[in-house]
């Protein structure tokens, strides 16, 4: 079963999605953490108290500045981070990797940072062996063979938890879920796989029978641009709240569940809240839509509609 989880920033904090309906869990950036306080007071009591979330949490390892062009930010050390994120009470670690986004960086920085990727996996493994907690090893390349080397590094190396990143970027169906298939064909059935950040979430039920979890962003981001996300039959749309209107809204949704939210888009008096708002509507929407197609798809990944 696919655990399809959220992307939740902790400041400005994102709305409390699991207030609302069930969710699998969220994937939260240390980046978004930005105040030491709030690090500080989610470190006392832990994240799933504070926040009073029942689900997996997971915790990424990107912090603040790590991303130089031409360079690398020491600021946090591979050991630094892991326990930061083992204080925070995430359910599993994630090792410090570094990503190969752009397209510009040199043959020289990319080799570099890839190299180092595979240096802090194994240290990783390591130090998690000793905080007594699991950690997800992050797969990272530029093209296919660079991916399938990595991960077979890591299986080498015995892990039991893979993630597969720097795939938010790339738009083609065909080149992520060549990777994706390739990467479960080197590591096997018995090793877990997570996608980073899949911007386009109508690419999960093409590889959802080869993955065990993945996280979207787009609920939020598609709240900040003030669309909505609209189910329609076998596909999703993302379409300016300001051209649909409430009206067309109500009309099109046929989910008892998706009117509540829609009466409540039409009592919001400030933008801040319009947005915490229309998230909460697109959560809902996109984790109902994919929880059926998946469904539909026959993969063998039943998920419970919430």
């Amino acid at each position: 079963m696919v655990k399809l989880l959220l992307t939740w920033h902790a400041y400005p904090p994102d709305p409390p999605y699991w207030k609302y309906m069930n969710i699998d869990g969220l994937m939260i950036s240390l980046s978004s953490f930005k105040r030491k306080k709030l690090i500080d007071s989610f470190t006392l009591r832990g994240l799933k108290k504070s926040l009073g979330l029942n689900s997996v949490i997971i915790v990424d390892s990107i912090t603040k500045n790590l991303w130089k062009y031409g360079g690398m930010d020491p600021s946090k050390t591979q050991a630094q981070t892991l326990y930061l994120q083992y204080m925070l009470g995430a359910d599993l670690l994630v090792h410090k990797d570094f990503p190969l986004i752009k397209n510009n960086i040199s043959k020289n920085y990319r080799e570099k940072y890839f190299k180092r990727t595979l240096f802090n996996a194994e240290l990783a493994l390591k130090i998690s062996e000793r905080l007594g907690i699991d950690v997800i090893l992050v797969i990272q390349g530029w093209d296919l063979n660079t991916y399938l080397k990595c991960a077979k590094v890591y299986q080498e190396l015995g892990a039991k938890y893979m993630g597969i990143g720097s795939l938010a970027s790339k738009r083609s169906i065909k080149y992520i879920t060549n990777i994706i298939k390739g990467v479960k064909k080197i590591i096997g059935r018995k090793t877990y796989i997570h996608v980073f950040g899949m911007m386009n979430p109508k690419i999960i039920p093409n590889i959802a029978k080869y993955i065990d979890s993945v996280d979207v962003s787009t609920p939020i981001k598609a709240a900040i641009a003030r669309e909505v996300i609209i189910p329609i039959n076998n596909t999703l749309k993302r379409i300016p709240l300001s051209i649909m209107g409430i009206d067309n809204l109500k009309n099109i949704v046929k989910d008892k569940r998706l009117t509540i939210f829609i009466e409540e888009l039409e009592k919001t008096r400030t933008l801040h809240e319009l947005k915490q708002k229309l998230a909460i509507f697109n959560a809902y929407a996109l984790l109902s839509w994919l929880r059926r197609i998946i469904n539909i798809k026959g993969d063998g990944n039943k998920i419970v509609n919430p």
